[in-house]
């Protein structure tokens, strides 16, 4: 009884929440998914709370109908006693020899209690109430704490990444509403979230490192680089100007992302020789199908770093305000081969980086090889998919880095 009656079980989880929580335990920029957890773990939370009220209920009933027994178990003895002898001297009958059956059943009585008691005590058993409340708490508690480094995340995420102003998550009092004030939150974070989708929408942005002026003064300094061996490095920085359409309250974030390396394109040689000399015209538009197949065929590797991400808070350490996110590899991406943006380029949805703020320093590598069906090149090389003359050789070169950011923008709330 001493772990039911010594303190409730929203107060034993305050005594043995962590000291220091680790606010960036969970990834802050996948908001959706903490919100799905933590309202896993606090529905677990609720019914693990009901069912050790429910034990405690039954243990402290069991204790009081213990002690009530043992209680009155003397009076009703003397009583009994008391009316026997009456009946006996009215009677006039003796009790002989045989037992008293008062003091039978009193002893009875005392030895089915002493029974009652060495279960409740015996490990294992159904009626060892404190060893099932201990184990039940100590489920809840570590519910709790698990939750609170979850809404930690929600809170960061949800101010960063999503412009919702929400208080921080509630602290944990070991009041008997500590549990209903962590729903409550929870439960106005989602409503916050699904508001927020009205206002929002989204765009897919491309982004030409070189022939935009992101890397370097000039786009022959990318293109120069993607033609000498060795993996590629380029760095640049994305600002708000970049993403048209975006307004001064909006707040943008990555929901998809994908990166590709063009070649010389066709089209300008090709219409220089059409109106006078058939056979080339012929010539390069096979060119163009079969190079465009080939190139559907390979396979670069690109490796991102995206920029460091922030918020801003009074509520968090210096340390706690700005993280880095994981490279992430992109491999097995086909190069650009033409014909629109949305076709030419694969834009991919990962938890490594949904969510994120696309604002700050990027990084983009680019692999020094090209992966083939049947083996690998260096990715210069593989621009070349049939015999041309040698004035189109330009064509099968490598050019420029294409960066697509999926972008979804909404309203600050």
């Amino acid at each position: 009884m001493k772990p039911i009656t010594e303190c409730t079980c929203d107060e034993y989880v305050r005594r043995g929440l962590l000291n220091d929580v680790q606010k960036h335990r969970y990834a802050a920029w996948t908001v959706e998914e903490n919100l799905a957890e933590i309202s896993k773990i606090l529905n677990n939370a609720l019914d693990l709370r009901a069912e050790v009220l429910g034990l405690e209920a039954q243990a402290v009933q069991a204790a009081l109908d213990l002690q009530l027994a043992e209680q009155i178990q003397v009076p009703e003895t003397r009583i009994s006693k008391i009316g026997i002898a009456a009946a006996r001297k009215q009677s006039q009958t003796s009790a002989g020899s045989q037992p008293d059956p008062v003091d039978e059943r009193s002893s009875l009585l005392s030895a089915a209690r002493a029974a009652q008691i060495a279960l409740h005590n015996t490990t294992g058993h159904a009626l060892n109430y404190g060893e099932r409340v201990s184990f039940l708490r100590s489920l809840y508690s570590d519910n709790i704490n698990i939750a609170q480094e979850r809404a930690w995340a929600i809170w960061i995420g949800a101010t960063a990444y999503f412009g919702i102003t929400v208080e921080a998550p509630p602290t944990w009092t070991g009041a008997f509403d500590s549990l209903f004030k962590f729903v409550i939150w929870v439960r106005k974070v989602n409503r916050l979230l699904d508001e927020g989708r009205r206002f929002e929408r989204t765009q897919d942005v491309f982004f030409a490192l070189g022939r935009h002026g992101f890397v370097g003064k000039d786009p022959s300094e990318i293109t120069q680089q993607l033609r000498t061996a060795g993996k590629s490095v380029f760095r640049f920085k994305m600002v708000r100007d970049n993403i048209p359409g975006i307004k001064q309250d909006d707040v943008a974030r990555v929901i998809g992302c994908g990166v590709t390396m063009t070649y010389g394109e066709l089209h300008e040689r090709f219409n220089a020789v059409f109106p006078t000399n058939a056979d080339e015209r012929s010539k390069l538009s096979f060119g163009l199908e079969y190079l465009s197949s080939a190139r559907r065929s390979m396979g670069l590797s690109f490796d991102l770093q995206f920029p460091t991400q922030t918020v801003a808070s009074d509520k968090l350490e210096t340390v706690e305000k700005s993280w880095v996110l994981e490279r992430a590899n992109l491999s097995g991406v086909p190069p650009w081969f033409g014909g629109s943006p949305q076709d030419s380029i694969r834009i991919t949805r990962d938890s490594q980086f949904i969510n994120i703020d696309p604002f700050g320093e990027w990084e983009v590598s680019v692999g020094d090889n090209a992966m083939l069906p049947s083996h690998s090149l260096p990715r210069e090389a593989a621009g070349a998919g049939f015999a041309a003359p040698g004035e189109f050789d330009e064509f099968k070169k490598p050019v420029d880095v294409i960066l697509a950011l999926r972008i979804a923008t909404r309203k600050r709330l």
